[in-house]
Formats: C-alpha cells, structure tokens, sequence
C-alpha cells in the first residue's frame, strides 16, 4: 500500500494511507486545498489533490442542504 506524508498547518504527519487520509479529509481533520503530500516516486511536496485516489471532499459533493423555513 502506498505510504504518503502530508505537511498541514506547519506539520509533518505520516505515513498514512490512501484510506486513512480519505477518512481523515471527510471528517474534516485534513483541508486538502492546504496540505501538500509526498509519496515514493515524487521529486517534490505536491497539493494533496494531486495524489492518485485521493477523494476531494467539497461542500458541494456532500449531503444537500434542506430547504429554508419559508418567510414567516
């Protein structure tokens, strides 16, 4: 499996894998647009969306938001 090293919010954290980042991105413990990732084979820190399975987890792609109350 694939072991990737993340630096976020002036951090160095790993190795984690795919799975283990993908869960850590949905509870919103890593912001991928702000962490920059590296793994075996790459010549330097890259954006964590640029990793190869990594699933970006946005505001838009999650549960839709219910309606408003109408006006009273």
């Amino acid at each position: 499996d694939m072991q990737i090293h993340i630096h976020s919010r002036g951090q160095q954290l790993g190795p984690f894998t795919i799975e283990q980042l993908n869960q850590n991105l949905r509870q919103g413990l890593v912001v991928a647009d702000s962490t920059l990732a590296w793994y075996e084979g790459c010549a330097d820190w890259i954006p964590l969306q640029s990793v190869p399975g990594i699933a970006i987890f946005s505001p838009r792609s999650q549960a839709p938001m219910p309606p408003p109350p109408p006006p009273m």
